[in-house]
């Protein structure tokens, strides 16, 4: 489990004022787009908790169990 550390080299972009709106709201949010476009950066900044699914041990936990990995990480 890995805790995101707000990165001082992060730059702020339109869709993240409407990446915030949404997250009060939304139990879940899909963040698609093209390779290198900053999708995981953004994801990461708002995010109490980072699984890196593939990192092999964390992935273990993910398959064996995703309700318990999960369990308590609602953001309210």
């Amino acid at each position: 489990m890995i805790v995101p550390v707000a990165s001082a080299r992060y730059r702020r972009r339109v869709v993240d004022d409407e990446l915030d709106a949404l997250f009060g709201s939304l139990a879940a949010i899909s963040i698609e787009g093209a390779k290198a476009a900053g999708k995981t950066a953004r994801a990461s900044q708002r995010a109490r908790t980072v699984y890196e699914l593939d990192e092999p041990n964390q992935r273990s936990l993910a398959e064996a169990d995703l309700d318990r990995l999960l369990e308590g990480e609602r953001r309210c």
